[in-house]
C-alpha cells in the first residue's frame, strides 16, 4: 500500500489521478524548460559568439537541460503546443531581461506585444483539454501515429502511452 499500491490514504488510486499528475509534471517541465531557455539565451550574448569559455558552457549545459525538459512537454502534449509554449515563455523573458538587465530599448508596441505572447500562453494551456479530445483521448506520440506501433497498455478500461 504505497504511493502506486492498491489504497493510498483510504481511497483507491485511479489511472485518471495518475494521467493527471504525469500531465502537471509535463506542464511544471515545460515551465522549467521555457525559464532555462532564458538563462541559455543570456549566458549565449555573454559568450560574445562563443568566444568565452565559461559563458559557452553555461549556454552548452542550460541549452542541453532545457531540451531535456521539453522532451518531456512534448512526450505529453504533442510537438505543436509544446514548442509554442517553450519558445513564447523564452521570448517574453529574454525580451524582459534585455531591457532589464542589458539596456535594451522599451516601447508601448513592444509591451503590448509581450502582453499578447503571455495571453497566447495562457490560451495554449486553457486549450489542452480540447487536444485530447481531438486526439481520440491520445496525445504526444500516441496521437501521432494513431495509437498504432506504440507500445500501450490498458488502465481502468482506458489506453494509455506507457513509455
Amino acid at each position: 500500500p504505497g504511493l502506486y499500491g492498491a489504497r493510498w490514504f483510504g481511497r483507491k488510486r485511479r489511472g485518471g489521478d495518475k494521467m493527471k499528475r504525469e500531465r502537471r509534471i509535463a506542464w511544471i517541465c515545460l515551465i522549467i524548460a521555457g525559464l532555462i531557455e532564458i538563462v541559455w539565451a543570456y549566458f549565449m550574448k555573454q559568450s560574445h559568439g562563443f568566444t568565452r569559455l565559461l559563458p559557452t558552457l553555461i549556454t552548452a549545459v542550460f541549452l542541453l537541460l532545457s531540451f531535456f525538459l521539453l522532451e518531456r512537454g512534448i512526450r505529453a502534449f504533442g510537438i505543436g503546443m509544446s514548442y509554442a509554449v517553450f519558445t513564447g515563455i523564452g521570448i517574453a523573458g529574454t525580451t524582459v531581461l534585455g531591457i532589464v538587465l542589458l539596456g535594451e530599448s522599451v516601447s508601448v508596441a513592444k509591451i503590448i506585444s509581450l502582453l499578447v505572447l503571455i495571453t497566447g500562453i495562457i490560451g495554449l494551456k486553457f486549450c489542452e483539454g480540447e487536444s485530447e479530445e481531438g486526439n481520440d483521448g491520445k496525445s504526444g506520440d500516441a496521437a501521432a501515429d494513431g495509437g498504432k506501433g506504440a507500445e500501450t497498455d490498458v488502465l481502468d478500461g482506458k489506453e494509455c502511452d506507457v513509455r
